[in-house]
């Protein structure tokens, strides 16, 4: 019995602490606040807690960066009601990664055209897991999506009137994207945005490899340097966005670069 109560007693003090863990990383970022302006007449919509871009790309059509955390996908069809197009006008889903969080309203824009990383074609299909804890609780799952183009890092697409750029930054998870269109950079959950305006980068607990993603934003930061002043906002996926990409540059400055193993 006293084992029993031991055991019992170990997993709810490490139940608590992942919370607090949780709790501690989410209390130091910017809330999110709904319908937050972007560049390009750009938005973040919040879904409870993830937020999606949608970007104009053309009369009566927007981009999606992510899907959202509701089947219904209520906050994105309400904001588009706001802006008087429905949700045919949803022509090009941009995935940041495939976390359920961020792709669980896709089903209801079934004519949109969907984007994702070729690294993150395994998760999204179901044939791996994410190997992050919470990936680990939740095992393998086909996420029912049919991806229109698997990308490349540093790939260009053009939709209505929007140049996209991809790019692959892995550590969250695999195949995590950041996504430059329209003067904004949408970062997913590669990235958070602190209260004091600096960068935060990918929470530990949620990331397959947290140096992976660190060595990812440093190498984003140094494509992105000589084109600085054409970047007006970082979006993130969880907290509210930044001005411009000086965080960026900055976490990067500020980041060792890992030695090889011997």
């Amino acid at each position: 019995m006293k084992i029993i109560r031991n055991i019992l007693l170990v997993i709810a003090l490490a139940v608590v602490a992942c919370f607090g863990l949780i709790f501690y990383s989410f209390s130091r970022t910017i809330p999110l606040k709904d319908r937050q302006p972007l560049s390009g007449g750009a938005e973040q919509v919040k879904d409870g807690m993830v937020s999606v871009g949608i970007i104009p790309s053309a009369d009566g059509q927007v981009i999606l960066v992510d899907c959202g955390n509701d089947r219904k996908a209520k906050a994105i069809l309400d904001a588009l009601k706001q802006m008087g197009l429905g949700r045919e006008a949803v022509k090009t889903i941009l995935l940041t990664h495939a976390h359920p969080d961020h792709i669980a309203g896709c089903a209801v824009f079934p004519d949109a055209e969907v984007f994702a990383m070729a690294a993150e074609q395994s998760l999204l299909q179901g044939r791996t897991a994410a190997r992050s804890p919470i990936g680990f609780l939740m095992g393998k799952k086909n996420s029912g999506i049919h991806v229109t183009r698997y990308l490349q890092d540093g790939d260009t697409f053009q939709r209505g009137n929007v140049m996209v750029t991809s790019y692959l930054i892995p550590g969250h998870t695999d195949g995590s994207a950041a996504y430059l269109a329209a003067g904004t950079l949408y970062l997913g959950d590669s990235a958070d945005s602190a209260k004091d305006g600096s960068l935060l980068p990918a929470k530990r607990f949620f990331s397959n490899d947290i140096e992976q993603n660190h060595a990812s934003l440093k190498r984003l930061a140094e494509k992105l340097k000589a084109q600085a002043s054409e970047i007006q906002f970082m979006e993130f996926a969880h907290s509210g966005p930044l001005p411009g990409i000086t965080p960026l540059l900055k976490f990067a400055d500020n980041t060792p670069t890992k030695p090889p193993a011997q």
